[in-house]
C-alpha cells in the first residue's frame, strides 16, 4: 500500500500476522507479538519458584528492619518553629528586584512576578504581539496531507469502520487479519494493525478535540401503582461535548471561512 507521507507522523502500531510461537512443550499456540506470548506464557504456563527463606531471616524483627537514622529529630530541621507565630525575623520575604503583591491581612502572603514570563501573548517563536494582533493565519497544508493518517486510504477506512459502518472491535480485527492474508504475497499491510491502532490514530487527530463529558441520570418522579415501564427503575449514562467548545472549533476551522453566511 502506497503512503502519501507530507508530514512527520507519531510512531504506529506494525500489523503483525500470528508469527511468534509459544515455544512450551505441547503448546500449538502463535501470537502476533512478543508481549503477547509473553502474557500466555505467565498465564497458561507459569513457573512458582519458592525460595525458603534462612533462619537469620526469619529470627529478624520486623522493627529492626527500620533505620532510626533515616528519621531526623527536631534539632535536625533548617527552621526550629515553636506554637506561637514566627517572629519578625522568620517571616519570608519576597526576593530584591522582583514585582512582588502582597495580599491578605497583615500582608503576610505575597506573590512574585517573573519578569519576563508575564502571560503576554506571542508568536511560535516567541515574539510578542500587541493586545489587537490579529491570529496568525492557518498552516498552509497540502492536499495530500491526511494527518494522522498516512494516506487517503487510512481515512477513508477509519470513517467506514468508525462513523459509518460503526463496526465492533472484533469483526474489525477479523477483517484486518484477512486483508492481511491477501497482502502477504505481496509484502504488504493493511491500513490498520487492529483496532486499538485504528482507534489510537482516530484519537490524535489534532481538530475537534473537544473532550466528551457525562452523566447518569435515572427517573425520580412519582412512580404510578401497579404495572410501570421498567424504563423507570433504569439509570441512563448521557455523554455529550461542551457545545460552546463545538462551535467555536467551526468558527476556527478554514475549511468553514467561505460557507458560512453572516
Amino acid at each position: 500500500m502506497p503512503e502519501n507521507i507530507s508530514r512527520t507522523h507519531a510512531p504506529r502500531q506494525v500489523f503483525g500476522a500470528f508469527q511468534v510461537p509459544c515455544g512450551h512443550a505441547g503448546c500449538n499456540r502463535f501470537f502476533k507479538t512478543t508481549a503477547g506470548r509473553t502474557k500466555h506464557v505467565l498465564s497458561a504456563h507459569p513457573i512458582v519458584s519458592l525460595r525458603p527463606l534462612s533462619p537469620d531471616a526469619q529470627s529478624n524483627d520486623l522493627t529492626s528492619a527500620v533505620d532510626a537514622d533515616a528519621f531526623l529529630d527536631a534539632d535536625d530541621l533548617p527552621v526550629q518553629m515553636n506554637s506561637a507565630w514566627p517572629n519578625e525575623e522568620l517571616r519570608a520575604s519576597p526576593p530584591p528586584n522582583v514585582h512582588a503583591e502582597f495580599f491578605r491581612s497583615g500582608n503576610l502572603l505575597y506573590c512574585n512576578y517573573h519578569p519576563l514570563l508575564d502571560g503576554h501573548s506571542c508568536d511560535e517563536h516567541g515574539n510578542f504581539l500587541t493586545n489587537d494582533a490579529p491570529p496568525s493565519p492557518p498552516e498552509l497544508k497540502s492536499r495530500d496531507d491526511w494527518t494522522p493518517f498516512r494516506n487517503r486510504v487510512e481515512f477513508e477506512m477509519a470513517e467506514l469502520l468508525y462513523i459509518k459502518n460503526q463496526m465492533p472491535a472484533g469483526q474489525a480485527d477479523r477483517l484486518l487479519d484477512l486483508w492481511a492474508t491477501t497482502l502477504l504475497k505481496h509484502g504488504d499491510i493493511p491500513p490498520f494493525a487492529d483496532h486499538k491502532d485504528l482507534y489510537a490514530t482516530i484519537d490524535s487527530i489534532p481538530l475537534g478535540d473537544v473532550k466528551w463529558v457525562g452523566f447518569s441520570c435515572t427517573y425520580t418522579a412519582e412512580k404510578p401503582d401497579g404495572n410501570y415501564p421498567p424504563w423507570m427503575d433504569g439509570s441512563y449514562d448521557v455523554w455529550y461535548q461542551d457545545p460552546q467548545e463545538v462551535v467555536q472549533n467551526m468558527l476556527v476551522n478554514p475549511a468553514y471561512s467561505d460557507e458560512m453566511d453572516y
